[in-house]
Parts: C-alpha cells; sequence; structure tokens
C-alpha cells in the first residue's frame, strides 16, 4: 500500500470519494443521470461510517495512528460504474 514506506508520522488531512453501484433495475436514462453526477446515494452505509472505516483500516500502514488526521477535505458519495472508495491522505504543516 505504501510501496515499502513508512506510516506517516506528523498530522495529515485526509480526502474520500465512495463510488456505489448504480442500481441494475435502473433505467438507462436513470444511469446516466447517475453517473452524471445527477442522483447521489443518499443509501447506506452513512459517509460517516465509510470514513471511520477507512480511518481505522490505515492504521499503522498509511500514518501510526488516525489521531493525526486533522482536517478533512472533500468527502462524497457517487454513482459509478465501478464501484470503490479512493482516500486520499497528505501531510499538512502545522
Amino acid at each position: 500500500a505504501m510501496r515499502g514506506r513508512k506510516p506517516i508520522e506528523h498530522i495529515c488531512a485526509m480526502d474520500l470519494r465512495a463510488v456505489y453501484p448504480i442500481p441494475a433495475s435502473w433505467s438507462e436514462a436513470k444511469r446516466t443521470r447517475a453517473i452524471l453526477g445527477e442522483i447521489r446515494p443518499g443509501v447506506k452505509p452513512d459517509l460517516s461510517n465509510v470514513a471511520k472505516a477507512w480511518e481505522d483500516a490505515m492504521n499503522s500502514i498509511v500514518y501510526t495512528d488516525d489521531s493525526l488526521i486533522v482536517e478533512y477535505g472533500h468527502f462524497k458519495k457517487v454513482y459509478g460504474i465501478t464501484p470503490m472508495v479512493a482516500v486520499t491522505i497528505k501531510e499538512v504543516e502545522a
């Protein structure tokens, strides 16, 4: 995950983008609107729960402890072709 780098030991910021699958039952028009971001996923899990799960999962791998996260950037849930979660962690200057 870190390609041989040690976990971050300094304060950092976190961005997160959760891409949810588009329901197969939706019409092609509705699927297109979802891909364009006109329809957003107001479904479980909650965005805050997704963020917390990733914060915990990255402990001791990406950073030494999730208490080092002092700033949240962009957090959003969207629909997409390929479901995934994209997380970016950046060190922050004091």
